[in-house]
């Protein structure tokens, strides 16, 4: 049973877009740690954003992966285009100690139809969401205003600053 689901997960792979796998997942609730599709329909935001790409990284590994990443504190529209990834660092928060770049949460924004989406899972969104651009970024920015974006942190040893990581994958 186990072999014939991954032949059927291959072959959806290769044949499907990184819309329809976003899109499939809609049913799927928010679960830390759970890093891929499974039956109990539970992914973390980084398993969620691996699935639609192909890959399987952490959210931090996911930045480290995209091309002509930067940083910033704030985000607007222009910023984004279809397969831009974006990912955060709002501060120590226990678990996500000691990465190399801060991550702790990591959505992707698709085209669809001629309109901009972001696609992640989320605790606070109940699950997978495919929302548009402009709603999703007055919730992220929200983040930033209220942890601080652009203040230093200490994490172990190192100083880190909270902000946003936008990048294309």
């Amino acid at each position: 049973m186990g072999l014939v689901f991954l032949l059927i997960l291959v072959l959806w792979l290769s044949r499907s877009t990184r819309w329809d796998r976003a899109v499939s997942l809609l049913d799927y609730s928010y679960k830390f740690n759970k890093k891929k599709i499974n039956e109990n329909k539970e992914i973390d935001c980084s398993g969620y954003v691996s699935y639609i790409v192909g890959l399987n990284l952490g959210s931090w590994e996911l930045v480290e992966k995209a091309e002509n990443v930067f940083a910033t504190a704030h985000l607007t529209e222009a910023m984004f285009q279809d397969g831009t990834l974006v990912a955060y660092d709002n501060g120590d928060n226990g678990w996500d100690r000691g990465r190399r770049n801060g991550v702790n949460h990591v959505g992707l924004v698709l085209e669809h139809a001629g309109h901009l989406y972001m696609c992640e899972s989320a605790l606070e969104l109940r699950g997978v969401a495919v929302r548009p651009l402009r709603e999703a970024l007055k919730d992220w920015n929200s983040t930033a205003s209220k942890h601080h974006f652009g203040d230093s942190y200490l994490d172990q040893t190192e100083f880190k600053t909270k902000q946003f990581y936008v990048g294309r994958i």
